[in-house]
């Protein structure tokens, strides 16, 4: 089962909300109760927001949704979901248009599903190319960008968003990666079918090379045979 609900970002500001369990009720007689609208908080300055959206276009480009979530727009971003035992999968993206959220596994049991990417990721390319078709306008590049500095750890890329022709500030030690794909007319990916895959702790060193092991000294050579012994007896006179 999949469930796609979709928000347009046009006259949308992202902000925190309270939670509720309780969307309406609706009594018997058809009277509708709703809860009173809540303004809500914003919690991300809109250049701190543009940030966020500059590392998330990278889970397309070359993330765990590489391969099956990119629709041909440069200004796409989005997050892959997986839950444990692969019973759920996501695919959470967005363009300054729109912003579509895909579900997909079992509502009444935890069987396989399957990872975000794969699975999830397909269903929200096709239905946001039918929904935006060529229109992909540019993420708005606020007036302010946040002072951001560079942070390596183990298990972070050495990459940054910041340093970019748009960006009023530098940083060092930063390195680009560009995909590629087997096929540059497919939207969706290239000819190999692992392009993409799913790979959990994108971004992280690679494992250090095992030592190879000592090559084993080749055994003493044998001896050379013993010489035959001379023949025994001698001549007699004729």
């Amino acid at each position: 089962m999949t469930h796609v609900p979709q928000l347009e970002n046009e006259s949308f500001t992202p902000a925190r909300h309270d939670p509720t369990a309780i969307d309406k009720v609706v009594f018997p007689g058809g009277k509708v109760d709703e809860p009173g609208a809540d303004e809500g908080k914003r919690v991300l300055t809109e250049g701190e927001a543009y940030e966020v959206t500059k590392i998330l276009e990278g889970v397309i480009t070359s993330g765990t949704g590489a391969g099956y979530t990119y629709m041909g727009c440069s200004s796409e971003a989005g997050k892959t979901g997986t839950s444990e035992d692969l019973s759920d999968a996501w695919f959470v993206g967005y363009t300054p248009r729109f912003s579509t959220a895909v579900w997909t596994g079992h509502p009444l049991s935890r069987d396989y599903t399957g990872f975000g990417g794969p699975t999830s990721g397909p269903i929200w390319r096709s239905y946001m190319e039918a929904a935006q078709g060529s229109d992909c306008p540019d993420f708005e590049v606020p007036s302010s960008l946040p002072d951001l500095t560079s942070y390596h750890g183990e298990y972070t890329a050495s990459s940054s968003s910041s340093c970019s022709s748009s960006s009023s500030y530098s940083c060092s030690g930063s390195s680009s990666y560009t995909p590629s794909y087997g096929d540059s007319g497919n939207s969706g990916g290239g000819g190999d079918d692992n392009q993409g895959a799913y790979a959990p702790g994108v971004g992280q060193k690679p494992a250090p090379s095992p030592k190879p092991k000592p090559t084993p000294s080749p055994p003493p050579a044998a001896p050379p045979p013993a010489a035959p012994p001379p023949p025994s007896g001698g001549t007699g006179a004729g």
